[in-house]
């Protein structure tokens, strides 16, 4: 699959399911942020898993959520 075929494919969802985002989706979906392209490749990023009711609470005070199971926050 080209970037082109990709680009074409992307859809933004705001409707989530009840459920658990698994540990091995959770691993799969950081490690593919973890080996992107960054500035001079230096990863100047922390991201935060959240996905404990009261951590998704206190993010909603200042993000939609839209009920996700699980946030992450990228810190620069």
């Amino acid at each position: 699959m080209d970037f082109l075929d990709l680009e074409r494919e992307r859809f933004s969802v705001r409707a989530y399911l009840d459920k658990e985002v698994s540990k091995e989706d959770l691993h799969k979906i950081l490690e593919a942020g973890r080996i992107s392209p960054s500035a001079k490749n230096l990863q100047p990023t922390r991201v935060l898993a959240v996905s404990s009711k009261e951590g998704l609470e206190s993010v909603s005070k200042t993000a939609r959520l839209y009920n996700a199971p699980l946030a992450l926050v990228v810190c620069a």
